[in-house]
């Protein structure tokens, strides 16, 4: 199994090159989607009861905590639909700290790392100087204006001008893969998430915690085995949520995790939002729409700072859904990859992510690997028209725009040290 996985995933010598460009996008979201329902093991040894009871029973009690079955645990889909892919160069992630800033990472044709910045709402962007032999960057977030942080495998990076240069530093455990990051608004905390790869075939979860904004980091002791994790959100310097066949929360900002349980039937969580100290939603993608394009998508919602959690019904076809933004407690903006060249899903929220109304991205949108709303009607978003990197943004009630940003990937000589 592990073999697959690295083949599939990229961690080896896997090159999507071979593929026609028309079928990049539908073989990178079932490699990325589909493989969720196999049988990956998210903790070495024996099933860590501290997830929920185990059934052998696929079917699971609307009513009962979250149980998933030993053999549909599977990790957070890496990397992530929609992103950067070898032979495509793409981004991952796109955060805005302010309505004038957006901060955008992801990988180039080759898979090393690339930022770039956007002072125009997405309009166009400006190639950061990065250190030299990144690997692919696969989340963002910048507590200001100028402090950013962004994670990759085995490494974490920072920056103090907005995003415009970087330097590298180190984490605790060189192998973890993070996909998710999280530094809270005008603060020096900083929660990275991700996997540790197994040879044996499982796969861990990694928390590690920055108290310095970036510069250095450790690995808390958790009580609790970790499966493996793919999102993090942090509303407060304390209150922090990670999801992914677990939910954890924190809040003495990442120096102890509780395991949290939800009332209903959901599967691996892909990110998580929280727009406010009280209220965070959650959701996953379904391997189940590989083969029922009607199915929906996971969703979990919290109203009370991360005590309880509920599922929420998402709308028909959206099974691919990976991209979530709630900029207040109200507010959340939700999207995917499509299995087309175009027509990525969009929905909006008013009522914290409880219902859904579609909204219309531009027709030649292929998928969306990431969004960043500062307002309710201020929104960016990354991902892919056809196969080649796009970006777009929503201001007031004007639509959506799309605009390519190929130009990003192309070869940049030198680079950050």
């Amino acid at each position: 199994m592990s073999g697959q996985i690295k083949k599939l995933f990229g961690w080896k010598s896997w090159s999507w090159s071979h593929l026609p460009k028309g079928m990049i996008l539908v073989a990178f979201v079932v490699a990325a989607l589909g493989l969720l329902s196999t049988s990956i093991a998210l903790a070495t040894g024996s099933p860590p009861t501290s997830i929920g009871p185990r059934s052998s029973d696929a079917s699971v009690a609307t009513a009962s905590p979250w149980t998933t079955p030993q053999n549909e645990l599977d990790a957070p889909s890496i990397p992530t639909p929609a992103g950067a892919l070898q032979g495509y160069g793409a981004f991952d992630s796109v955060t805005c700290p302010s309505t004038s800033l957006c901060v955008a990472v992801g990988g180039d044709s080759n898979l090393s790392g690339n930022v770039a910045t956007s002072n125009n709402d997405g309009g166009s962007w400006t190639t950061s100087a990065v250190p030299t032999g990144l690997p692919e960057m696969k989340s963002v977030s910048c507590s200001s204006a100028s402090h950013c942080v962004a994670v990759g495998s085995g490494v974490a990076i920072t920056s103090i001008d907005g995003g415009a240069t970087w330097s590298a530093h180190s984490i605790p455990t060189s192998n973890t893969a993070l996909l998710g990051v999280s530094c809270p608004s005008g603060t020096e905390t900083c929660i990275g998430v991700g996997v540790i790869p197994n040879d044996g075939g499982p796969l861990n979860g990694a928390i590690v915690t920055s108290n310095d904004g970036g510069l250095t980091w450790s690995a808390p002791t958790t009580n609790i085995p970790l499966g493996a994790i793919g999102g993090v959100s942090c509303a407060s310097s304390t209150f922090c949520v990670a999801v992914g066949a677990q939910i954890l929360v924190t809040n003495d900002g990442g120096k102890s995790w509780t395991q949290q349980f939800v009332n209903g039937t959901v599967g691996v969580l892909r990110t998580v939002s929280c727009g406010s100290p009280t209220t965070c939603v959650a959701i996953g993608a379904n391997p189940e729409g590989v083969r029922r394009s009607s199915e929906t998508g996971f969703e979990i919602q919290s109203t009370d700072g991360g005590s309880e959690w509920s599922t929420v019904s998402l709308p028909a076809g959206s099974w691919t859904v990976n991209a979530l933004s709630c900029p207040d407690s109200g507010d959340c903006v939700l999207s995917g990859p499509s299995l087309n060249q175009s027509g990525a899903p969009l929905w909006s929220s008013a009522d914290g992510g409880s219902t859904w109304s579609t909204v219309a991205l531009p027709a030649a949108v292929s998928a969306v690997s990431s969004l960043s709303c500062v307002t309710a009607s201020s929104c960016v978003y990354v991902g892919l028209e056809g196969t080649s990197p796009t970006s777009g943004t929503s201001s007031g009630n004007v639509g959506w725009t799309l605009n390519p940003v190929t130009a990003v990937f192309s070869p940049v000589s030198g680079g950050a040290s």
